[in-house]
């Protein structure tokens, strides 16, 4: 079992070609119980060990595993599902998702996990009817990315074409979950600063295009 801590170290130790199999695993008419549902198992656990998460993830985006899960997981939110399995696999891409955004730390694997829509999926996932430990993880999530956005122009514009600070004002007004509250009441005024930091900076380049020649 992976959540044992000989499974993990022995994961760790084959990790590349875990990841590998993991990858195989993912793919589209893959049994979803006998086969899709353990290896979700298993590479939740390992993007929650804090020892091996940028490795794991360094990998997960070598095999494009993330686009896989990301892909699947928005089809899954989109529809009602009454299948348990179904429904206990969604929570369980739901939790990769969570443990990547949440506790990756490398610029470049976080530009990447943004440029394949990790966004608007943590948008989807906030808004969990269940108003539980989906909605606070993507509120976290997301407000460690409105950090971020203050130093990184790229994933301020991905926030703002993904109409981040709407939806969590939106969201705001309805959530029961008090600590994902706070964490969206945070986001939104760390939005609403980079908002206006880039105003200024706009206006700075206008001023400068349409100043005289010296």
């Amino acid at each position: 079992c992976a959540c044992h801590d000989n499974g993990i170290a022995i994961l760790q130790e084959y990790l590349e070609v875990v990841l590998k199999l993991i990858h195989l695993f993912m793919q589209p008419n893959i049994d979803i119980f006998e086969i899709k549902y353990p290896a979700a198992t298993v590479l939740l656990d390992l993007t929650a060990s804090e020892f091996s998460i940028d490795r794991v993830a360094r990998l997960i985006r070598e095999f494009n595993i993330f686009e896989i899960i990301i892909e699947e997981l928005t089809l899954m939110m989109k529809y009602p599902i009454a299948n348990i399995i179904y429904t206990r696999l969604r929570d369980l891409f739901i939790g990769i998702v969570l443990n990547l955004s949440c506790n990756v730390e490398d610029n470049e694997l976080l530009n990447h996990m943004v440029q394949v829509g990790v966004l608007s999926c943590l948008e989807r996932i906030l808004h969990d009817t269940r108003h539980d430990w989906p909605s606070n993880g993507a509120a976290l999530a997301l407000l460690q990315y409105s950090h971020i956005s203050l130093a990184d122009m790229f994933i301020q514009e991905k926030m703002s074409e993904a109409s981040v600070l709407n939806s969590l004002e939106v969201f705001m007004t309805e959530c029961r979950n008090q600590e994902a509250r706070r964490h969206m009441y945070e986001a939104i005024a760390i939005l609403k600063v980079g908002q206006n930091k880039l105003k200024k900076i706009q206006a700075i380049i206008e001023n400068f295009k349409t100043a005289p020649a010296a």
